[in-house]
């Protein structure tokens, strides 16, 4: 009899342990997949930048021109930043960020071998602030979770530089070059607006991965109002993101 007691304590001491090991390792899947920590990343993104133009109808003394004939440019953009959770769903991101407009401009003369090409560049340091909406597409299938974002949010941004690369050829083909630095009445504020969808990828290490497309367009004129133009960027961008949960 007591025998049988040792052991009928024994099966039930060790179905409790295995009970005990199966909770913590679901505990552990679940803190290893949730998707509701606060995260800090940093962002690359590649816009293909236009803009809108017109002429200043209140302070002007010029014309478009050859300016109509401007087209759009690639350009680099960086944010680093931060995202905190609402709920399960809805998070809110906000950071700091560098990013460029800007266009092309080029000309052949068809009666001569006169060229004229330039790469505009405007500069800025932004305060990104958005609100994402992300949904889990394998909630607890695998160690790797794989989630589905849309967000939407503004860019405020302070001027900081601009760059203009100017080449060109005479009649007599000699090649020539400058680089001017100075923009006429840059406005010191803009504001954007953004948004943009993708998928991210969370490893169980707590590193992830997100590649989105991206639309940007600006609320402000890059000029002030004393300006010749209204100067209005936009454009569509690809992005890639290194995360980490903390």
């Amino acid at each position: 009899m007591k025998f049988l007691f040792i052991v009928v304590l024994l099966l039930c001491s060790n179905l409790a342990f295995n009970q005990i090991i199966d909770l913590k390792d679901v505990e552990q899947k679940k803190e290893r997949l949730k998707d509701t920590a606060v995260e800090v990343f940093y962002e690359m993104s590649y816009y293909e930048m236009e803009r809108t133009l017109s002429l200043n109808p209140y302070y002007t003394a010029t014309t478009l021109g050859e300016k109509t004939n401007e087209t759009k440019r690639g350009l680099f953009s960086h944010v680093l930043g931060i995202r905190v959770p609402i709920n399960k769903y809805i998070y809110v991101d906000a950071g700091i960020s560098w990013l460029q407009n800007g266009e092309l401009y080029t000309y052949d003369d068809p009666n001569s071998d006169s060229t004229l090409n330039y790469a505009s560049s405007y500069r800025y340091f932004g305060m990104p602030v958005n609100l994402m909406f992300s949904l889990p597409l394998n909630p607890g299938q695998s160690e790797t979770l794989y989630s589905f974002f849309i967000r939407a949010g503004g860019i405020p941004h302070l001027y900081q530089s601009f760059l203009q690369r100017k080449d060109w050829t005479t009649t007599l083909g000699s090649k020539e070059s400058e680089k001017i630095n100075s923009l006429e009445n840059p406005n010191s504020f803009m504001f954007s607006w953004h948004i943009s969808s993708g998928l991210s990828l969370y490893s169980r290490s707590s590193w992830g991965f997100r590649a989105a497309v991206h639309y940007r367009y600006s609320l402000t004129n890059t000029f002030t109002k004393y300006g010749n133009y209204i100067h209005k960027p936009f454009g569509v961008g690809y992005s890639l993101s290194l995360t980490k949960k903390i």
